[in-house]
C-alpha cells in the first residue's frame, strides 16, 4: 500500500477483487461499504469483472 498511496489519488475508479476482510481488515465492520461512493458486488470474481469490462466498453 505504501507504494500505491501516492498514485491512488489520481485514479477515478478502483476495483478490488477479494474477500473484504482479507483486502481491508477495517472492512470487517463494513463502514467502508456504507460510503456513497462505494459499492460491494457479490459474485464470481472472473465473471463479474468480465461483465463489468464488457459493460464499460459498450457504454
Amino acid at each position: 500500500m505504501d507504494d500505491i498511496n501516492n498514485e491512488i489519488e489520481q485514479i477515478d475508479v478502483c476495483m478490488v477483487v477479494g474477500a473484504n476482510d482479507v483486502v481491508n481488515p477495517v472492512a470487517r465492520t463494513n463502514p467502508l461499504f456504507a460510503a456513497d461512493n462505494c459499492l460491494m458486488m457479490f459474485g464470481d470474481g472472473k465473471k463479474a469483472i468480465t461483465e463489468l469490462v464488457t459493460a464499460l466498453k459498450e457504454g
